[in-house]
């Protein structure tokens, strides 16, 4: 492919691939800054409260020890997990793939870890803490001052540099890389007959039964997941249940003084509209509301159109 040039798929038209010579350079400098603000958000202050004279300064595993420390462990490992060890390991491991590739003897097992960054990309929730992040700031502000730290900015600018990297790497190019320096097995593209795409590195080759592993990546392959449909309705109903007490019951309750008020998810957002912060309201609505309802609408829209065989 030529620089700059994209192909799209016959089929349903979407993007296949943008192909960009210079974007593996610029992933590795975006992943380096990344690493840059990662040591930045986890060794400096995240902000600071001033409640009745009394300074409490959090960093950004506070959140965690606190959980801990009231006994909700398995919430306190999520958020270690999704805001502090995935997006480390994934830009590590990005930063040691990419350099790799650029010294004259690449150093080992560099198939295994590009996958596990593939694996990594959608659990590193940067985005998700920031929101929970400026919704917890608009509801403290007025039980105290707080002042913003560096740390703060830190994870703000890790959030777009890591989304500017997702958006410049291409997976393919890495793995062409990869092969072009015999690090995976050359295997010539499907042109004919059945074939198989491998949900993690998606390379095309001929269906076999004597190849039940990936031979580039080593992932599982299958043509289709056992009772796919079945599941993923089975999920889809599920959450359309669970989606009701999420915004009829409260998700939080703020207590000053000995006195306080339960607010949901749409009273949330219409105090943020009452106190003018409409931007951060309108996002609040859009990622609770908008998108939950769409996706779970679509999903189910697709599965019953499979099932009932409803024409598309």
């Amino acid at each position: 492919m030529k620089n700059g040039s994209r192909a799209y798929c016959q089929r349903c038209n979407s993007m296949l691939r943008h192909y960009n010579a210079h974007g593996l350079d610029r992933t590795l400098a975006y992943s380096l800054g990344g690493l840059i603000l990662i040591a930045i958000a986890n060794t400096l202050p995240f902000m600071t409260l001033d409640i009745e004279g009394q300074l409490e300064t959090a960093d950004l595993i506070t959140g965690a020890k606190e959980l801990a420390a009231r006994g909700m462990y398995l919430l306190a490992i999520a958020v270690v997990a999704t805001t502090i060890l995935a997006p480390l390991i994934k830009v590590g491991s990005t930063i040691y793939v990419l350099l790799g590739l650029k010294l004259r003897r690449p150093p080992p097992f560099l198939p295994q870890i590009f996958r596990m960054v593939e694996f990594l990309t959608p659990w590193a929730m940067i985005e998700v803490y920031m929101l929970g992040v400026f919704v917890a700031y608009t509801k403290l502000v007025d039980l105290a001052s707080i002042h913003i730290g560096i740390a703060l900015y830190a994870l703000a600018s890790l959030m777009l540099t890591m989304t500017a990297a997702n958006a410049s790497i291409d997976t393919d190019a890495v793995w062409e890389e990869m092969e072009r320096r015999g690090l995976v097995p050359a295997i010539p593209g499907a042109t004919q007959g059945p074939r198989l795409s491998c949900h993690a590195c998606h390379l095309v080759q001929p269906i076999s039964a004597e190849h039940r592993l990936c031979p580039r990546c080593g992932a599982r392959l299958h043509r289709r997941r056992r009772d796919a449909i079945t599941r993923c309705l089975a999920l889809v109903l599920a959450a359309i249940i669970l989606y009701i007490p999420a915004n009829v019951y409260p998700v939080m309750t703020i207590i000053s003084f000995g006195s306080g008020f339960p607010s949901t998810i749409l009273e949330g957002v219409e105090e943020l509209l009452t106190g003018g912060m409409w931007p951060l309201a309108l996002l609040v609505f859009f990622a609770s509301i908008t998108v939950p309802v769409l996706k779970l609408l679509g999903l189910l829209w697709l599965m019953f159109s499979v099932r009932l065989a409803i024409p598309m």
